[in-house]
């Protein structure tokens, strides 16, 4: 019987209520083959100090309400991506802006699923894209390593070659 592959999801949100939430349905979410374990935080200096332990996806808030200094998720992911942690970011927010959507895209967000009645829904697609994503990257750099075998094969193929051909001419 094959095991599932468990990935492993970081959750950062001020909202426990959501997180909980986030958890049950987390819980039941299957892919073929696919699990998903969440860690939750609600602050993201308990984010950071957990990055060691190598989450594979981060469902990131927009709005975090740090102590009544609000802090942006757009400002927690170009930490994220200034302390080289290249993970898929997710970002939720209740925040319905297309420019700022665009805006996280394009500053390395991976999707951005907006907190209304539809969330869920949107949220499992947006995990199951990520996952292909990543199932892909893995598969490429297999294909890459294999690639680097075949073309070091075919190098040391053309090399005894012309050992071959230049003891040939030799005798």
């Amino acid at each position: 019987m094959a095991h599932d592959e468990a990935y492993k999801v970081f959750a950062l949100d001020d909202d426990p209520v959501f997180l909980e939430a986030l958890r049950e349905r987390i819980s039941t979410l299957r892919l073929p083959g696919v699990s998903f374990v969440l860690e939750t935080f609600s602050s993201r200096e308990a984010l950071y100090s957990n990055l060691n332990s190598s989450p594979q996806i981060v469902l990131l808030d927009y709005f975090l309400d740090e102590e009544q200094g609000t802090v942006s998720g757009q400002q927690v992911l170009f930490e994220l991506r200034s302390h080289a942690v290249d993970v898929p970011v997710i970002i939720l927010t209740s925040l319905k802006d297309v420019r700022k959507a665009v805006m996280l895209l394009k500053a390395g967000a991976t999707d951005f699923v907006v907190k209304n009645s539809y969330w869920w829904d949107n949220l499992e697609k947006a995990l199951f894209n990520v996952v292909g994503d990543l199932k892909a990257k893995r598969k490429g750099g297999e294909v890459s390593v294999l690639m680097q075998r075949y073309q070091t094969a075919v190098v040391v193929l053309a090399i005894i070659m012309v050992l071959v051909v230049l003891s040939i001419i030799i005798f």
